[in-house]
Order: C-alpha cells, then sequence, then structure tokens
C-alpha cells in the first residue's frame, strides 16, 4: 500500500468506528497517558494537540494537564507556505483561539522554546511497531520535531496500527505510542 492509499484507508476507518472508540477507548487512553505522566515526573512542559477529525480526544487529557499544574502548550501555525508550526502556553481550556484548518490554536504568540519542551504528544493518521508515523500528508509535525528533543508520544486508536509504514527522508519516528492498550 502506497502513503496515500494507507493515509485513506485508516482515515476512513477511524471515521466509520469513531462512536465505538468513544465509548470507552478514550477514558483509556487518558488512563494510559496519566500512568505514563505519573512514571515520568519530572515531564512538565507538555506540547499536545487539540483534537479533531476524529482522532483521540485530547480535551479530557488537556483538562487533566492544567487541573494538575502542567505548563500546556498548543500549537499554532504561523507560515502556511513554509509549514511552520510553533507551540503557545494555554492556561485553562477556554484559551482565546483563530481556527486554521477547522483546528482550534491559541491566538497569543508567545512561543516556547523547543528545546524547552519535555514532551510533545503527537496527532497520527497510522503508525507501526516501529514507531513510524503517518501523519496528515503536510509535514508540519515532522518539522517542528527536527527542532526539539522533547519525547515524541503518538496518541493513537489500536485500530490505527499499520503492519508496516516506510519513512522517507523528512519523517521523525517517535518514540511511543500509547492506545487504550497501553504503551506501544
Amino acid at each position: 500500500m502506497f502513503r496515500e492509499q494507507i493515509r485513506k484507508y485508516y482515515l476512513d476507518l477511524r471515521k466509520k468506528n469513531y462512536e465505538k472508540l468513544l465509548v470507552n477507548k478514550n477514558q483509556a487512553i487518558l488512563e494510559q497517558v496519566v500512568k505514563y505522566l505519573i512514571l515520568h515526573p519530572w515531564l512538565n512542559k507538555i506540547a499536545i494537540y487539540y483534537s479533531h477529525n476524529f482522532e483521540v480526544d485530547t480535551i479530557n487529557i488537556i483538562k487533566y494537564l492544567l487541573r494538575k499544574k502542567y505548563e500546556v502548550y498548543l500549537p499554532k501555525i504561523v507560515d502556511d507556505k513554509n509549514k511552520i508550526m510553533k507551540f503557545v502556553k494555554i492556561n485553562t481550556i477556554d484559551f482565546a483561539y483563530e481556527t486554521k484548518f477547522n483546528i482550534k490554536q491559541p491566538i497569543d504568540d508567545k512561543y516556547i522554546d523547543p528545546l524547552l519542551l519535555d514532551v510533545i504528544f503527537v496527532p497520527l493518521v497510522s503508525f507501526d511497531k516501529r514507531k513510524n508515523r503517518l501523519g496528515y500528508g503536510y509535514g508540519y509535525y515532522d518539522r517542528f520535531l527536527k527542532l526539539t528533543y522533547a519525547k515524541k508520544i503518538g496518541l493513537a486508536f489500536q485500530i490505527q496500527k499499520h503492519y508496516h509504514i516506510s519513512n522517507n527522508e523528512y519523517d521523525i519516528s517517535l518514540d511511543l505510542v500509547i492506545t487504550e492498550n497501553g504503551v506501544n
């Protein structure tokens, strides 16, 4: 399967099964994230995305992080042409936002230095056992991930796991993937 075929297959699969996934899989992923963070108490500056398009629900994860006083950062696209994204600190789930690509992103422009982040939760369409990630194909995250030493963690449903995803020269592999079944 080519990357575009894999992408379409898993986007369709996620959309078709989302109601079933919502029932308890999002809660199980939240519990796995909490468990991971408890086991790694030195992780404090956390970049995460605001979920959309039938992704793992990150809103409850963000609420948890804010409630537990983690520093939480959301992505903001700052240059569409060059596919550049930076992260902005939020202090509440009710942050002031604008919408790009149907994604909520902070209006603020006080960006964190990528080298200061401890962990970045990364959206994905599919992943494999080697922690290769297939994203949406725009390259925003791969460009950003090259700038940071933060732990790179994908959030996914187990049904998004593919047997093999070939990387190209621009792709950045993840350090781990958290699903409802645990840490991969």
